[in-house]
């Protein structure tokens, strides 16, 4: 917990015990660190087996393992030379009760000098965890059964100049745990992922410079819509003010003594039940009344900058950036990427090809002359999805 490996450490290590501290330290050994560190040379250069590697530390660098009272002084076996090498220890790193911590020794060779010959020893090698941060994990489905999609990674060395390249893959979890559930066991190359979120990104891009004179035009569509939903919020509020009203004159109908009990009961229930109804509806009402200005604007930023800050930013940035698009209604089936735009995207996505085209029939030149009022008389009819036959600028 401290940072330090308690008990014996790998060879290229000593223990340095401080008696008066109770303290366990861990440097070099300067006998054995630089034959341990040619071996992790030797490995690097991917020339070399682990049984060569064996036969020169034990031949030619007389390296023998560590004596204690009962055993050791002996030649490093083949499985003790597999041990060294697949050790995180080297590269810095604990293993504790299952979990993996940097340690505060010194470390022999670097994480990338690790995974390099971890890939080097091939089903040998027990590489270290990485550390990737990967996008979308949960926010795809698996198109078949619709279980979660994860991700991992796979590691490949080129065959000409020895690179290590990282390969991110998805896949249906249910698929790799329950096959008989589920067939999509095929990985899906981060690659196929992206380019499927970026064409639907490419089908709600609009002409930026356009943007304010579009919101405009929404907007004022939009004015109708939002008069009606505040007239059927003030038609509930006034029915129930009305039933309250009912009530009050209900009670000084019985105070009067006008009605009995009984008729008192029966008319007060009735309008206690139809206040109840008329309240749950206002409030379902005033939940389902959005502002609709509010809305159009952020489905507009969102049509114009998605596709750039897709394309700059990181994976935290394109996973807001697929739950923005999506709602997270997007399924993987066949390694093929299927996305459903939220309901307040679909407009534009149906619209941005014939709205850009009608866009760019008017140069800043001909605004200037003909004025943005006749402009916007021709982009009425695209927005609200009647297109002219042939869109030409106004005379």
């Amino acid at each position: 917990e401290a940072g330090w490996r308690p008990g014996a450490v790998p060879h290229g290590y000593k223990n340095t015990k401080f008696q008066e501290r109770g303290i366990n330290f861990i440097i070099r050994d300067d006998d054995t660190w630089p034959i341990i560190r040619k071996a992790w040379d030797l490995m690097l250069t991917g020339t070399y087996a682990v049984s060569e590697i064996q036969e020169v530390l034990g031949e030619e660098m007389g390296f023998r393992t560590r004596k204690t009272k009962r055993r050791g002084g002996v030649r490093l076996s083949k499985g003790g030379m597999y041990r060294i090498l697949t050790n995180p220890f080297y590269a810095g790193w604990l293993i504790y009760q299952g979990t993996e911590k940097k340690g505060k020794h010194e470390p022999m060779i670097t994480d990338q000098e690790y995974d390099r010959v971890q890939v080097l020893l091939g089903r040998y090698g027990r590489p270290r965890p990485q550390r990737y941060e990967y996008a979308y994990p949960g926010a795809i489905k698996c198109g078949e059964c619709g279980g979660f999609v994860s991700a991992t990674f796979k590691e490949k060395t080129l065959k000409n100049s020895g690179e290590v390249r990282t390969y991110v893959l998805y896949y249906c979890t249910t698929a790799r745990r329950k096959p008989e559930v589920c067939t999509q066991r095929v990985y899906t190359n981060l690659e196929i992922i992206e380019n499927g979120i970026q064409q639907e990104l490419s089908s709600l891009t609009l002409l930026p410079d356009f943007r304010d004179w579009a919101l405009e035009i929404i907007n004022e569509m939009d004015g109708e819509e939002h008069a009606a939903k505040e007239a059927v919020l003030s038609g509930h509020k006034k029915s129930i003010a009305s039933v309250e009203n009912k009530l009050e004159q209900l009670l000084s109908m019985r105070l009067g003594g006008l009605i009995d009990d009984d008729e008192y009961a029966t008319q007060k229930t009735a309008l206690k039940q139809e206040s109840s109804v008329l309240s749950v509806s206002l409030e379902k009402e005033s939940a389902s009344h959005v502002d609709v200005q509010k809305l159009t604007r952020d489905t507009f930023d969102f049509a114009f900058y998605a596709q750039v800050a897709f394309e700059c930013g990181d994976a935290k940035t394109r996973r807001e950036l697929l739950e923005g698009l999506s709602g997270l209604n997007c399924v993987l089936k066949n390694q093929i990427l299927s996305i459903q735009a939220v309901e307040w995207l679909v407009p534009i996505q149906e619209k941005a090809n014939a709205l850009n085209q009608a866009l760019k029939a008017f140069e800043p030149e001909i605004l200037s002359t003909y004025g943005t009022e006749k402009a916007f008389d021709h982009f009425r009819p695209v927005l609200r999805g009647r297109r002219d036959s042939n869109p030409q600028p106004p005379a």
